[in-house]
């Protein structure tokens, strides 16, 4: 019995050792590949892109047809790339994967595969980007709602309008939004951090784990909530708005309003409440870390 139990585990170890081998001498054989699409966008009000390792881009472009184009390194050419269907007035693009025969081998069969999604410029009911491990990239687009998550890839907003609701979340990612507007928000992250550039909102939440949160506002949006548990916050206005209702609490670390015209209800280390202008404002920045600074300026 002993000696079956030992020729077992030698050919499972042969078996291993010929998959991880195979593995790698396909990883230094990948070659270019391209794959390009195009879809009538007459009916489509809704724009869903599903990925597990792909990085995925969805923009607006000067065309009246949707266009969707993968690139990147694979090992075999002959296999498709993606899958299109629609649903209604729903355009749903799922990658298909790829799987390893040994789920730990570190080499895969794919490298730098990115999506691209180009739209005409129109305004989409939704757009929804999901991914595993890719980066997600949404820009110039119009949309009552706009949605990205990603497990471990990083989230980039820009030149986007909403009008009614926005959610990015990321598990270990990064996010960064620039020149974006929108109703209200949701932008999330675990252990990466968050950057947003001339945001126009009505109300927005940022949360973080282990991350940092650093906020360029061109004027005060109505209600800012932020929060972060190792996380430092940094707000920084281009003008000094004219009404802001500042309400700061950092468990272990410092806080600091450096406006000028900020009148100040209760000032100490760890706590900060005041207002500049109309002490009754909606417009409201409200901030709470654990072990974290927060600035204002």
């Amino acid at each position: 019995m002993k000696k079956i139990i030992i020729g077992l585990i030698a050919v499972f170890a042969v078996g291993v050792i010929g998959a991880v081998i195979s593995a790698a001498a396909s990883d230094f054989t990948k070659e270019e590949v391209k794959a390009a699409e195009t879809y009538d966008a007459a009916d489509i009000k809704k724009i869903v892109v599903t990925t597990s390792s792909m990085h995925a881009e969805v923009k607006s472009g000067q065309t009246d047809d949707i266009q969707v184009a993968a690139e990147g390194q694979v090992s075999d050419k002959s296999k498709k790339l993606f899958d299109v269907s629609q649903d209604g007035n729903s355009l749903k693009i799922n990658q298909i994967a790829r799987e390893n025969i040994i789920s730990f081998i570190p080499w895969g069969s794919e490298k730098d595969m990115k999506i691209t999604i180009t739209i005409p410029e129109k305004k989409y009911d939704e757009i929804t980007v999901t991914t595993t491990s890719g980066d997600i990239l949404i820009g110039n687009a119009q949309t009552d709602q706009a949605a990205a998550d990603s497990t471990s890839g990083n989230i980039e907003l820009k030149h986007t309008r909403i009008e009614n609701e926005l959610t990015l979340k990321t598990t270990s990612g990064e996010i960064q939004t620039d020149q974006n507007s929108f109703g209200q928000g949701e932008v999330k992250t675990t252990s990466g951090s968050i950057k947003s550039s001339r945001t126009t909102a009505e109300k927005v939440n940022y949360k973080t784990t282990s991350g940092d949160i650093d906020l360029l506002q061109d004027h005060q949006n109505e209600e800012i909530d932020i929060v972060t548990t190792s996380g430092s916050v940094s707000v920084e206005y281009q003008k000094e708005p004219a009404s802001l209702a500042v309400d700061f609490h950092a468990d272990s670390g410092d806080a600091a309003a450096n406006l000028d015209h900020i009148l100040y209800k209760e000032k100490s280390e760890h706590r900060i409440v005041g207002y500049v202008g109309d002490s009754g404002t909606s417009n409201r920045l409200k901030v709470r870390t654990t072990s974290g600074d927060i600035e204002l300026n």
